[in-house]
């Protein structure tokens, strides 16, 4: 258990800080006043309205689950324990609701170790179980999508590439050590030195590219697949990671999604919007119109490469409602078309 030697310690400042939140709430017990103190955060956490019900340890407690309830007369003791300090618990909010939160708290002491107060914050932990049982479906779905069709996305913070997919090696039937051996080795022999130089010449040109290229399959046969990649960078413009996906040439290509989408949209240069805008007709003030965006903003949009990385994502969700398709042809070009 923490005991701070601090008295005069107060929570004030973090309670305007997360004010308004139902994600955390804080709270506080004077021992010796027996005054307590929540912040709206934890009126909202509780599902209670916080002009008419007033900051009651007994009332926290009895919001518990029932298999997670501690006695209101242990409570201090409890705290002094430190049995409190870091536990996971369920509450049951008026309205029915359940939700999992994390229980942190400290106790305060004067000089001689005699505990003055404590406090304590409840942190809403249920969307991490919801963010687990989403990310084990999109395994599934990952694993079924490659399973069915030979079809993976890939993420890599560093090339050369030093962990391969999981997915490209169960194509390929080749290990991850002899991939960065030599990478090639997964293509057709005759693909292998002209591909392998244009592929590192692609990546080095910090743009989009796709490419086909004839994979030599874990069963001994060859199939042609189409290879995506973008970069993704931060908005200090460094690089981030490169984004991918891979997917056999005679399948309908999957709709870019998640990084990948926003690699590809980071390569949209200026030259496209123009050729967009001028498709539809459009002049700046139109394009400013429908993206919600000012007139100086998209105009920089248009003359500057490095400008407006989040606003350029409003501009083109703008110009695709308008029918404006952008695509990523063989290599690193980007074809601009108008969809009836």
């Amino acid at each position: 258990m923490t005991l701070l030697r601090s008295p005069h310690a107060n929570v004030s400042e973090y309670l305007r800080l997360i004010d308004g939140f139902d994600m955390v709430g804080l709270w506080q017990w004077d021992f010796v006043t027996d005054e307590q103190h929540w912040s709206r955060g934890l009126y909202h956490l509780l599902g209670l309205d916080d002009q008419a019900v007033r900051p009651d340890i007994a009332l926290l407690l009895s919001l518990l689950h029932p298999e997670d309830r501690l006695p209101s007369a242990e409570f201090r003791q409890f705290l002094l324990d430190g049995l409190l300090l870091d536990r996971r618990v369920r509450l049951i909010r008026p309205d029915g609701t359940l939700r999992t939160v994390r229980s942190r708290a400290e106790v305060f002491v004067d000089p001689a170790g005699r505990p003055l107060r404590a406090a304590g914050a409840l942190i809403d932990v249920s969307n991490e179980e919801a963010l687990a049982k989403a990310r084990s479906a999109r395994r599934r779905r990952r694993k079924a999508l490659f399973e069915q069709a030979q079809l993976y996305a890939g993420w890599t913070d560093r090339v050369p590439v030093v962990e391969w997919a999981p997915e490209f090696r169960a194509l390929t039937g080749r290990t991850n050590e002899e991939l960065n051996d030599d990478w090639t080795c997964s293509l057709a022999p005759q693909e292998r030195p002209a591909l392998g130089d244009r592929l590192w010449a692609l990546h080095a040109s910090g743009k989009p590219f796709s490419v086909t290229a004839s994979l030599r399959l874990a069963d001994g046969t060859t199939r042609r697949f189409v290879l995506v990649s973008a970069v993704v960078r931060r908005s200090d413009g460094s690089i981030e990671g490169w984004a991918s996906a891979t997917y056999p040439q005679d399948a309908t290509p999957p709709r870019p999604a998640g990084r990948l989408r926003e690699g590809l949209e980071q390569g949209i240069a200026p030259r496209h919007l123009r050729a967009a805008r001028a498709l539809l007709g459009w002049t700046l003030e139109d394009l400013a119109r429908a993206s919600g965006l000012s007139l100086s903003t998209v105009r920089r949009l248009e003359e500057d490469p490095e400008a407006g990385r989040r606003s350029r994502p409003l501009a083109l969700t703008a110009l695709r409602q308008a029918g404006i398709r952008f695509s990523l042809v063989e290599g690193s070009r980007i074809a601009v078309a108008l969809i009836d």
